[in-house]
Formats: structure tokens, C-alpha cells, sequence
């Protein structure tokens, strides 16, 4: 079985939030010591600073603070145009 996400689910992250798990694995796979005869890779400063910053936003994309302007966190109104506009919106949950 594949841990791969399928395309759909692959494309329902937000680019920026994509781009961040994938410089996080990047960084795990150059980290990775093969063999134990092998020296492992220090990351350079931009790298752990990069990391730093990936892994903030997406402490923040998970925990919800921040949606990165890509999709709505919360279900849209389904208002009709012809209802009260001040009228309070039910959400259904």
C-alpha cells in the first residue's frame, strides 16, 4: 500500500503549505545516514533557517491560524439574494 497522497489530496493543500512539507522532507532525506561508515550532512544556517520558517507556518496552517489566502477554513453562506442582508447566517456544522 502506498503512503504516496493521491493527486486530489496532493492539490487541496495550499501551494505555499506543500512547498514547506517538501523542503521538510528534503531536509530529512539529506539528514538521513545511509550507512553508518558515512559522515552525516550538517545543514547549512539558510537551510536551518528555512526549516525554522517551514515549520512555523505550518504550525500554523495546522492549528488554523492561518489558511494562506488559499481556500476558506470556514463553510461558506449559502444566502439567498433575496433574504434580510443583516439577518445573523446559520453555519451548518
Amino acid at each position: 500500500m502506498s503512503m504516496e497522497p493521491s493527486q486530489a489530496e496532493y492539490y487541496a493543500i495550499p501551494p505555499r503549505v506543500r512547498a514547506a512539507m517538501d523542503f521538510i522532507e528534503h531536509l530529512e532525506r539529506a539528514r538521513h545516514q545511509c550507512e553508518p561508515t558515512t559522515p552525516v550532512r550538517e545543514l547549512s544556517s539558510a537551510e536551518l533557517a528555512v526549516e525554522r520558517q517551514a515549520l512555523q507556518m505550518l504550525g500554523q496552517y495546522f492549528s488554523g491560524e492561518m489558511d494562506f489566502g488559499d481556500r476558506p477554513v470556514r463553510a461558506v453562506s449559502s444566502r439567498r439574494t433575496d433574504e434580510d442582508p443583516d439577518a445573523p447566517v446559520e453555519t451548518p456544522v
